[in-house]
């Protein structure tokens, strides 16, 4: 049977070190034996495992070609002629995306990485978290409240998982204008409310101005002289 060949090694299954970096990358052989050290990683989408192991193929034959005297440019185009219009085999869907660039593109990055497969990852992240609509009737019916001002206040009040764009593009356009709408004549009632009790402030103090300086007069004890003419007794007409 003889040791395993890279071809068999690279068979696509979890663990094998080509969906992500890290734990269960691809080491070289300990010594004594000729099969490399797999420890195990989380799984990944099957149409990933086969195309790294495919392009792990192409880019191994590439490099033979190349180093047999072939010009680089040439083995490219003999691979994306081959593999031109084939999809892959786990996902019918889906293109094989071998271009000539394409492939360009990853075999430096395979060079440069040390010909190993986990260059090769594509390093897809988890996505956002998808809005139910449970979550999207509650954040709409918050913001209806009278003391929600803004879309982002209800959104913060609720703590929700997705993220605040994902709960805004998923409502309807009639109903988030509406929502618009609410929060601008909200927003506006507050400014006059605020510009009538600045007014009422204004009002308050120009009234206690007025009548400042009698209640000072009367607090510092000033009191008119005895005999001031405003002290007399008004004038009585007397007829003979």
């Amino acid at each position: 049977m003889g040791a395993k060949t890279p071809d068999k090694i690279f068979g696509g299954q979890p663990g094998d070190g080509i969906c992500g970096g890290g734990a269960g990358a691809f080491t070289p052989p300990i010594a004594g034996g000729s099969t490399p050290i797999l420890s195990p990683v989380p799984s990944c989408p099957r149409w990933q495992r086969e195309r790294s192991r495919r392009i792990c193929r192409i880019l191994r034959c590439i490099d033979k070609r190349v180093a047999a005297g072939k010009s680089l440019h040439t083995a490219l185009v003999y691979f994306n002629w081959a593999w031109k219009g084939r999809h892959y085999k786990v996902a019918p869907e889906r293109p094989l995306p071998f271009s000539p660039g394409n492939l360009t593109r990853l075999y430096y990055r395979w060079i440069a990485g040390g010909r190993t497969p986990e260059t090769l990852v594509l390093g897809y992240r988890r996505g956002p978290r998808k809005v139910l609509r449970d979550d999207l009737l509650l954040l709409v019916g918050w913001c209806l409240r009278r003391e929600t001002r803004s879309f982002s206040q209800g959104y913060r009040r609720l703590q929700l998982k997705a993220t605040e764009s994902a709960y805004r593009y998923a409502i309807p356009a009639p109903l988030w204008k509406s929502l618009v709408a609410t929060f601008a004549t909200r927003r506006a009632a507050d400014r006059r409310e605020r510009a009538a009790r600045r007014l009422l402030k204004e009002f308050s103090g120009l009234k206690a101005g007025q009548n400042a300086p009698g209640r000072a007069a009367e607090s510092r004890g000033v009191l008119r002289p005895a005999g001031h003419p405003s002290d007399a007794a008004p004038c009585q007409l007397t007829t003979s």
